[in-house]
C-alpha cells in the first residue's frame, strides 16, 4: 500500500476551525523552535514533529540535499506531455487540475494525483498555488517519491505559520484602531471578526 494510503482510505475528517482558533488563542511562547505550545488550563500541551509523525504516518526525517535529489529527476515525461510551460515559468495548481482532467492514462493519473495531494493537502499555503516543478519529475520514481520526507515539510509549514499568522493579525491593526475596536466590543458586547489562514496540515492538531 502507498505511504499515503491511510489518507486515501480514511473516513471523512470532521475538521473544526473553531477548535483550531481556540488553540491559537491559547498558544504560548515555546522554548523549542520546532514545537508549538498551548496552555490549556493548568496544562502545557506540546505539539512537535514526533506527534505530527504519529498522527499522519508520514516520514519526518531531514529533507535530502539537492545533490541527493538530482539522480531521481531524470524524467521530464509528465512535464513534456501535460504541461506546455517554459522552464522559468511556474506551474500552477489550476494547470495541474487541467492536466488531470484531460489525462486518460491510469498510471499518469495516479502520479499526477500524488503531486496534487502533496501540494493541495499537505503543503497548503495562502496565495501560493505554484507546484514544485521537481515533484513532477520525482514522482516518476514512485518508491523515492513516497519515501521523500513530505511530513517534515508539512510539519515545518504548519508550525511556522501558526506563529506567523497570529502576529500578522496584530500587526495589521494600528494602535488607534485597535483601541476603538476594543471600545466597541466592550460597549456593544460584540466580537470583531478576524480572518487568517492556517497553512500546512492543521488537521494533525
Amino acid at each position: 500500500m502507498s505511504v499515503f494510503g491511510p489518507f486515501f482510505t480514511a473516513p471523512a475528517i470532521l475538521f473544526s476551525g473553531a477548535l483550531v482558533h481556540t488553540l491559537l488563542l491559547r498558544k504560548v511562547k515555546s522554548s523549542c523552535g520546532d514545537e508549538v505550545h498551548f496552555l490549556m488550563g493548568p496544562n502545557l500541551c506540546r505539539f512537535g514533529v514526533h506527534k505530527f509523525a504519529i498522527m499522519t504516518g508520514l516520514s519526518c526525517s531531514y529533507p535530502p540535499l539537492v545533490a541527493d535529489i538530482q539522480p531521481h529527476l531524470t524524467s521530464s515525461r509528465l512535464l513534456d506531455t501535460y504541461f506546455n510551460v517554459e522552464p522559468e515559468k511556474d506551474i500552477r495548481s489550476n494547470m495541474l487540475e487541467r492536466a488531470f482532467s484531460l489525462c486518460d492514462v491510469p498510471d499518469d493519473l495516479y502520479k499526477l494525483s500524488l503531486v496534487y495531494f502533496v501540494k493541495g493537502i499537505l503543503l497548503v499555503a495562502e496565495n501560493d498555488n505554484a507546484i514544485w516543478r521537481d515533484s513532477l519529475s520525482m514522482v516518476q520514481d514512485l518508491d523515492y517519491f513516497e519515501k521523500y520526507p513530505w511530513g517534515s515539510l508539512s510539519f515545518d509549514t504548519t508550525v511556522k505559520q501558526f506563529s506567523r499568522d497570529m502576529k500578522v493579525i496584530g500587526a495589521t491593526i494600528p494602535g488607534r484602531k485597535a483601541k476603538k475596536i476594543t471600545e466597541v466590543e466592550s460597549s456593544k458586547g460584540v466580537q470583531v471578526e478576524a480572518k487568517y489562514t492556517c497553512k500546512g496540515y492543521p488537521p494533525a492538531l
